[in-house]
């Protein structure tokens, strides 16, 4: 067994542990302060404190070695309000893109509310759980019109290896449309099962992981666009060919960013 594999096998199960009782750390922290009223200014107050907790987990993974972790084209993130799409290969991407929007809100699946690690501040921060219904649909749109960024997986969970699950959920275009914002596309590549839907998580993956994290084409909404057309080109970027091709036409395609470590402006 040689002295890099035994550091690999420490530092990893290491940062799994100490994620966790960050999360509890932070738990704790927003049940001390629960008697804070839930408005929008402490919303935003809750979300950049789980941005810079997530920073310093980004910051960690890759001063230990685990992750190279790559962003391209944040520089170009539209200004204000915004629904952000991603695919969801592993766990983590969710860290990963928090780590870089100072404000911004998810949609979580309800089994998140029991977890201790993580509920307590996702609700302070203003989180919306995926069994909203209109409620969800409605909050979330007056969020972004707000100025707020909506990072959503639609998918509804993690991509598995080969593609991804289809039909995708179509709320984020709702939304979308309802706030009158555009929909940014993102996606994010790994080259191993990291936290992945199919790789265990005790199995310490090949390190370090090697993730690229792309912003792509801003699907503008004008009006032009049904919903069908918007989830087309959604599932073209982020890698699953369309699943209704009788309203296929041209579509935009991907373009290729410098990397880019700007810190999107507040």
């Amino acid at each position: 067994m040689s002295l890099t594999f035994v550091y690999q096998l420490a530092v990893y199960y290491g940062t799994l542990v100490a994620f966790a009782v960050a999360g509890l750390v932070l738990n704790a922290g927003c049940l001390l302060i629960v008697w804070l009223p839930h408005t929008a200014s402490n919303e935003r107050f809750f979300q950049r404190v789980i941005h810079h907790h997530f920073a310093a987990l980004v910051r960690w993974l890759d001063l230990t070695g685990l992750v190279a972790l790559r962003y391209q084209g944040f520089d170009r993130l539209p200004p204000g309000g915004f629904v952000l799409v991603a695919n969801h290969p592993g766990l983590l991407d969710i860290i990963f893109l928090i780590a870089r929007l100072p404000e911004a809100v998810c949609v979580f699946k309800p089994a998140i509310r029991f977890n201790p690690v993580l509920f307590l501040a996702a609700a302070r921060a203003g989180y919306l759980a995926s069994d909203g219904g209109v409620d969800l649909v409605r909050r979330a749109s007056k969020k972004v019109s707000e100025g707020q960024v909506l990072i959503v997986f639609p998918e509804g969970t993690r991509t598995p290896e080969g593609g991804l699950h289809s039909p995708l959920k179509t709320g984020f275009a709702l939304i979308a449309r309802r706030a009158s914002v555009p929909v940014q596309l993102v996606q994010i590549q790994s080259d191993g099962r990291f936290l992945s839907k199919r790789g265990a998580w005790w199995r310490v993956p090949k390190l370090p992981v090697r993730i690229s994290v792309n912003v792509g084409p801003c699907l503008a909404n004008d009006g032009a666009k049904d919903t069908a057309r918007v989830i087309a080109e959604v599932e073209q970027w982020i890698g699953l060919p369309p699943t209704n091709r009788r309203r296929q036409r041209a579509r935009t395609p991907a373009r290729n960013y410098s990397p880019s470590r700007t810190t999107p402006a507040s």
